[in-house]
Parts: C-alpha cells; sequence; structure tokens
C-alpha cells in the first residue's frame, strides 16, 4: 500500500507510522519517555524514507498524536490520554443538559474537538493548536456543573496565596515558553532576509543578540541555524572570505569561535542525541572548509561516527563520512562509507557525493578507484549517466571490452546517449 501510493507526503507520513508503530512493539507498556520519541526514530528509523527526501533523516515526531502519545507514554499513558478525550465528550453533554449551552451549541464544540482528533491523525500538536484546544477546554470546564465552583467561597488569604502560586509559575513558563520562542523566531526570521541580502553585519549584530539574555527552548535551532548563515556559503564556495572588510572578518572569527565553543560544549552534554552528533559534525566539517583548518575534519569525523553508531539506519552519517574521508585523502574509507550510504541514501544525495568523489579521484588520475566507486554505483543506480561514467573509467584503464558493454547498457537506459556513444567508441583501438 505504501509504495503503491502515489502522493509524496502520504508516502513518508505512512513510513513515519510505522516507525512508531515498531517503537510501540518494543516497550508497549510505559513508552520511550515523554518528549523522546527521537530516541525511538534513532533505533528505528526506515532508510525508505531517503527515497523522497534527504529531509526525512530529521524526525522528531510521526505526524499522528495518537502515534506519539503512544509511543512516547506507553499503552498506560495511552489509556490515560484516550480517557481523558473521552471525559470531554461527557463533560459536553453535563453542559447541555445543564442547559448553560443549546443542542446546537453542544454539536458545534462537540464537532471542535472531533475535527481536532481527526487532523491529529496527520499531524503534531503545535503552542497554538494547544492554546486553542485548551481555551475550549476551559469553556466546558466553566460551565459543567459537575466541575464549577464559586470562587468567592475561597477565604481571602487562600485566593491570595493560590493568585500568588499561579503567578510564580506563570511567569518562567511565559519567558521561557513564550517569550523565548518569540524571540528566536524574531532573530532567525531577521537573520534570514540579512542573509539574503548578504549583509555579514546585520547577522553577525543578529547572532550576538540571539545568543545573549534569554536563550528559551530554541536554543538548538537558533545556534543551528546562525551557524549555516556564517558558514555554509563561505564552506560552500559561494562567498570568499577575502571579500570581507577587516572588521568584518574580526568579528566572523570571534562568531566563529563562539560556535565552535558552543559545538564543543553541546556535543559533549548530548553524546546520545544523533541530532546534536550529527549537526555539530556538519559544523565541524563547514568550519574546516571555510578556515581551512584540518583539525575540525577530525571532530568532523568523530562526530558522525558517533551519530552513525547511534542510529546506523540513518543516512546523514554515512554521507556526511564520505565527504570528510574524501577531503583527507582517504580514499578506501571514503569508498566503504560511500557503499554503506549508497545502500541508504536517495538517487540526489548519492549522486552528488558520487561526483565529489570522483572530482577527487580524477584530479589525482586515480582510474582504479573510479572504476571501484562506480562499479558500486551502478549496483544502486542503475542509471545512463553513471554507466557512461563507467564505460570513461574503464576505458581510462584501456579496458575497453568492459567500456562497450557499459556503453550499451547507457544506451540501452536511455537513447539519447546512442549518438555519444558512437563517438565515444570510435575512439576505441579497435574501431579506427
Amino acid at each position: 500500500l505504501i509504495n503503491n501510493d502515489s502522493l509524496f507526503t502520504l508516502k513518508t507520513r505512512f513510513l513515519n507510522w510505522n516507525v512508531a508503530i515498531e517503537a510501540i512493539k518494543q516497550r508497549p507498556s510505559f513508552g520511550w519517555g515523554w518528549g523522546n520519541y527521537r530516541s525511538a526514530v534513532d533505533k528505528n528509523f526506515d532508510s525508505r524514507l531517503a527515497q523522497y527526501s534527504f529531509y526525512e533523516t530529521r524526525i522528531d515526531k510521526p505526524h499522528n498524536v495518537f502515534l506519539e502519545m503512544w509511543a512516547t507514554t506507553g499503552t498506560v499513558g495511552f489509556a490515560i490520554y484516550l480517557g481523558f478525550l473521552a471525559s470531554i465528550f461527557y463533560a459536553i453533554r453535563r453542559v447541555q443538559a445543564s442547559g448553560a449551552v443549546s443542542a446546537r451549541g453542544a454539536w458545534v464544540i462537540g464537532g471542535f474537538f472531533v475535527a481536532t482528533s481527526i487532523q491529529n491523525f496527520f499531524t503534531f500538536d503545535t503552542p497554538q493548536s494547544l492554546l486553542v484546544f485548551f481555551v475550549v477546554c476551559a469553556f466546558v470546564a466553566t460551565h459543567d456543573p459537575h466541575i464549577v465552583f464559586e470562587f468567592s467561597e475561597i477565604k481571602f488569604l487562600q485566593r491570595r496565596l493560590l493568585a500568588g502560586i499561579f503567578l510564580i509559575l506563570m511567569i518562567p513558563i511565559l519567558i521561557y515558553g513564550g517569550l523565548g520562542v518569540a524571540r528566536a523566531g524574531f532573530y532567525i526570521q531577521a537573520g534570514q532576509d540579512a542573509a539574503m541580502a548578504h549583509d555579514i553585519d546585520a547577522v553577525d549584530r543578529l547572532y550576538r543578540s540571539a545568543m545573549s539574555g534569554v536563550r528559551g527552548p530554541y536554543y538548538f535551532e537558533t545556534w543551528r541555524w546562525f551557524a549555516q548563515a556564517f558558514l555554509y556559503d563561505y564552506a560552500a564556495g559561494t562567498r570568499k572570505i577575502s571579500e570581507m572588510n577587516p572588521d568584518q572578518l574580526r568579528h566572523w572569527n570571534q562568531d566563529v569561535d563562539q560556535i565552535a565553543a558552543s559545538l564543543t560544549e553541546y556535543t559533549a552534554q548530548h553524546p546520545t542525541s544523533v541530532d546534536w552528533q550529527t549537526f555539530g559534525g556538519k559544523i565541524a566539517y563547514y568550519i574546516a572548509i571555510a578556515r581551512g583548518e584540518d583539525r575540525y575534519l577530525g571532530s568532523a569525523e568523530r562526530l558522525f561516527l558517533r551519530s552513525y553508531e547511534l542510529s546506523p539506519r540513518r543516512q546523514e552519517a554515512p554521507v556526511l563520512l564520505g565527504y570528510v574521508y574524501g577531503l583527507k585523502g582517504n580514499t578506501p574509507a571514503a569508498i566503504q562509507w560511500y557503499e554503506i550510504a549508497a545502500t541508504l541514501s536517495g538517487t540526489d544525495e548519492n549522486k552528488r557525493l558520487l561526483n565529489f568523489l570522483l572530482g577527487g579521484f580524477i584530479k589525482t588520475g586515480d582510474a582504479a578507484s573510479s572504476v571501484k566507486i562506480l562499479e558500486i554505483a551502478v549496483r544502486y543506480q542503475p542509471d545512463a549517466e553513471t554507466f557512461a561514467q563507467l564505460a570513461a573509467a574503464y576505458a581510462a584503464q584501456h579496458r575497453y571490452s568492459e567500456a562497450q558493454t557499459a556503453v550499451a547498457r547507457a544506451v540501452e537506459l536511455d537513447a539519447s546517449f546512442a549518438p555519444d556513444a558512437q563517438k565515444f567508441l570510435s575512439t576505441f583501438p579497435s574501431h579506427k
């Protein structure tokens, strides 16, 4: 059913649900722990997700509130959750029976909770959706004759005490959960705009503001985004450090030093987090290329290996290790990790890694390694272009018979290769 479904989002969603179901089977009673769904994903990741998007390696929710609740809190927690939902509908009946709302009003309120439950089969809770949900719950509760009581009956001192406790609890929740989220969202959006405008001064200023004061629950996301904003363009070669003036370069280096310090601190504090290990490795890799400091390649290698150890079904770490070993000139390791990645990753990511490694082999004149990696490639992604590349690699080693076979396979897969194939074959000694 999943493989034959033509809708992209449903395919990935169903595969995510399968991951959740496997997690439930493994820990059926009490689950994996509230908010700990990523650990379940790391153990049960389905590599078929990479057929649709490399982004799908980053899964923190199954896009199904019911499965998420079951997987994280177990059958015990899931039963309590279902009981809570059932109690809402009983409360709505009591509210209608008391005359607080009409029958039509009760149907509207009940319809809201039914619609929310249907939506929760395909999505996850957000602060906004939870706010609306509990506001409606509060309306039902305050009109339920079995729940409501007269606040005035509580003694004055008790009221003051309750109000004080409420304020004490609400202030940190508001600062951390409300202002922190809003603050992080503001700086990230402003930073995106500044990066798109290539305004390095604004990105620097926003980063310093974002990383000071109240960090809120999105510290990781804030740090992650700004780390990419500072490093990606320079690591990818689309911008050059030499384009910055001395003040910009000084600030940029200070910011990268802070990013590197945070990288070391937080990857050490979260040794079992695949997200921290993987993204920390990416930042170390970016620093190594942007600054030309090879010592960070060692850090990237260590973090990617740890990520793979934690979750061998995920494809990011093998792909990225292929890049690291390619840069380090460790050809056997690069080919080994390419083959591991080829069994897990989607075609696009594999193709990019393959071309990256081939470029290095061609530059050093290593035809044998080119043949070896392309023979692996055609086993996992037998497309016309890869067979054509393999034919060229065979020809470079004077293995003309094998080159002819590879050319024939390329033409068989894509007839548009035929004219170029004839020209290529005419350069062989037997055709001259």
